[in-house]
Formats: C-alpha cells, sequence, structure tokens
C-alpha cells in the first residue's frame, strides 16, 4: 500500500459508535443498544406511563412484571429516603396535583405529555401554566440538554450536576410525538452526552428535544424481553416511566 493512503486509513476517525450493536423490535417499541458508550435507547410512537410509589416501593424488576410492562426506567427527581418519598417539584397527574412548583436552578423544566394526542413538551419553568385536564401528567426535571437539534450549554453550566460526569436517564422526542427513553451506563457531563446523542444514528434527519431526568445511583432500565439490558432493577425507586 502506499504510504500515503497508509496515513489516511490511518487518520480516518473511526465512527462505528454512532450505530447501534444490537436493535431489538418488539411491536412498536424499538431498542437499540449502543454497548461502546454504554448507551441504551428505546422508541416508540405510543403511551407511557408515571408510576409513583411514595411509599416502601417494590423493586423496579418486581413493579413491570406486577403491572404488565415491557419496559421501564428511572423518572425523575425525588426528595427524601426510597421507602418515604415525594417528588421534587411539579406533579400532576390526570387532575390530581401531587406536589406543588419548586423554584430550583436544575428543575428548570416541566413535562407536559398528553395521553391523548401523544405530544411531549419540555415546558420552561418561567412563566410554566399547568394544563389542568385528566388527559394530562406533569412533571418538573431538568435541565433540558439538547433544544431543536442545539446543546444547551448555559442551561447545563447552570444546573447542579451538568458539568459533573455521571450516569444518566434521559427523556427525548422528536417531531413532539416521538418518544425516547435514554439509559446511560458510563459517566458523561451533560454537554459532552448532548454531543453524543445528536451524532447517533437513531436521530440522524431528526430534530432532537432531549431532557435530562434523575442519574447517578438512581439510574435503572428494565426490560421484560431482553433481561440482558436491565440495570439496577433490584433498586426500590419510587418514580419511574413505563411502557405496556
Amino acid at each position: 500500500m502506499p504510504l500515503f493512503l497508509l496515513l489516511l486509513t490511518l487518520a480516518a476517525p473511526d465512527t462505528s459508535w454512532m450505530q447501534a450493536d444490537t436493535t431489538y423490535h418488539d411491536g412498536s417499541l424499538v431498542i437499540r443498544n449502543y454497548t461502546r458508550i454504554g448507551v441504551t435507547i428505546a422508541s416508540w410512537p405510543g403511551p407511557f406511563g408515571f408510576i409513583y410509589s411514595s411509599e416502601n416501593p417494590p423493586e423496579v424488576g418486581t413493579i413491570g412484571a406486577r403491572g404488565g410492562y415491557r419496559y421501564l426506567i428511572n423518572a425523575s427527581f425525588f426528595d427524601g429516603m426510597r421507602a418515604h418519598a415525594t417528588h421534587a417539584g411539579w406533579l400532576f397527574l390526570r387532575g390530581d396535583t401531587v406536589a406543588p412548583l419548586r423554584k430550583d436552578r436544575q428543575l428548570t423544566r416541566v413535562v407536559r405529555y398528553d395521553m391523548e394526542t401523544g405530544t411531549v413538551c419540555f415546558c420552561p419553568l418561567a412563566g410554566f401554566q399547568s394544563a389542568g385536564d385528566s388527559s394530562s401528567v406533569e412533571f418538573q426535571t431538568g435541565p433540558e440538554v439538547i433544544e431543536q437539534d442545539t446543546v444547551t450549554e448555559a442551561e447545563i453550566a447552570g444546573s447542579v450536576n451538568g458539568l459533573g460526569s455521571y450516569t444518566r436517564t434521559l427523556l427525548a422526542v422528536t417531531n413532539g410525538s416521538v418518544k425516547y427513553f435514554i439509559t446511560v451506563r458510563k459517566r458523561y457531563r451533560l454537554n459532552d452526552l448532548a454531543r453524543v446523542l445528536l451524532s447517533l444514528d437513531v436521530f440522524r434527519g431528526t430534530i432532537l428535544d432531549a431532557v435530562d431526568l434523575d442519574g447517578g445511583p438512581s439510574v435503572a432500565l428494565w426490560s421484560r424481553d431482553h433481561p440482558e439490558l436491565n440495570y439496577n432493577v433490584g433498586d426500590h425507586l419510587p418514580l419511574l416511566l413505563g411502557i405496556r
């Protein structure tokens, strides 16, 4: 091989991590696993549920099996211990206000999910007003890490743990209705993770929005049909998102 061709070959960047190593199909639920970067992404167009067990929640895997779920991840931030927890910030579940709004530099967004239309909004906390109807689920979390394909550097930097390296859980949407549960087993700063996500094949040709959920020791993933993906399923977590 001529020397210049050899040099070009050696200099070529490795982009194989941008493609999923394994893809699982379970009806409308598609799960992509990126082993090298420690990321699992589940996507689906249908509804999801918010599970709130404030007193002595069972193990994550037990909740999944008993509740008839196909897939679970940890949801947003909570106060107190796992056995006696309250939601950190606003929580509104289909007509019932469970917890009030909170001013907090971490909890800068309210996820509003309309179960009738399937649309999701990562609403800014400033000026937020609840939909107040029986078809809406709303919960406070944050920060938003990607907004319309742009890394939100200032919002990340202003959050409590945005520039620390932690395992992460995120909720993402494309076109306002296709949802993504993102579980990150490796430790990332949120701005670095945002750039990684924008490079992945699954989001190519889309307009992506993504918000941070709780991370660190609360990161959990349970899959009914693909237990090889399970992570921290023996934990007792008061807040979960689930797909049936």
